[in-house]
């Protein structure tokens, strides 16, 4: 890995063609915008190329949480060789994809509910990686989960909010800070009048954000308003 494969990347997530449903995270960054609306070339984005491991950044403002931005997955290297050979199944399944942290999937065929993250040998820090081996299995309900952790079935599950209420007490329940955001999205397609961007803001204004039903209600989430 090199930090070209970081420009690769970029650039492939910004190009139109692409259609990348994570592209707009790059805003800010310089010409990403003009670039997924197709106004201007992927090779004008503010990311170069210094030596063979050095990046340079351009913004086009001030983004307070740029950093944070970099550990979100759509803004990790990829192998151009990798995405030209697998073509449309890269990233669909285990075999499709490269790793460089310090597990790799096994046996995700991109449909399966069980597969494994095992331990990475060419990871550069492999010595400090403790386990060999974690097994993921999807459940359908919130109360399956549970019911195999009960059962020493599974060693970690997440609970839903009901579950949280009523279990926030019980030995073993961790809370974990994480951050997230919620949000209405209109459908201007087959409504004339939340096509109008005035009646969107009027009913943004006339929304009691804290009158709602709260999504935190039922857990330990925190609102930011």
């Amino acid at each position: 890995m090199t930090a070209k494969d970081f420009v690769y990347s970029w650039r492939r997530t910004v190009n139109p063609k692409t259609a990348s449903q994570y592209s707009y995270l790059f805003s800010g960054i310089k010409n990403a915008d003009a670039i997924v609306a197709g106004k201007k070339s992927v090779s004008s984005l503010g990311i170069k190329v210094v030596g063979k491991y050095k990046l340079v950044i351009t913004l086009e403002r001030r983004i307070s949480y740029f950093y944070k931005l970099m550990g979100f997955a759509v803004f990790f290297p990829q192998s151009e060789k990798a995405v030209t050979k697998y073509g449309s199944k890269y990233g669909k399944a285990s075999k499709y994809m490269l790793y460089n942290g310090p597990f790799k999937h096994v046996g995700w065929t991109g449909s399966n509910l069980s597969w494994k993250m095992v331990k990475n040998p060419y990871y550069w820090d492999k010595k400090s990686v403790k386990l060999d081996t974690i097994k993921w299995t999807v459940q359908k309900t919130p109360s399956t989960a549970y019911n195999l952790y009960q059962s020493n079935k599974l060693d970690a599950t997440a609970l839903d909010s009901s579950q949280t209420k009523q279990l926030k007490n019980q030995k073993g329940y961790t809370e974990l800070n994480q951050g997230a955001t919620f949000y209405l999205q209109f459908n201007i397609a087959k409504n004339k009048y939340l096509a109008n961007a005035n009646v969107r803001k009027a009913l943004s204004l006339a929304v009691n954000r804290k009158g709602l039903p709260p999504l935190w209600a039922a857990t330990t989430s925190q609102p930011t308003l």
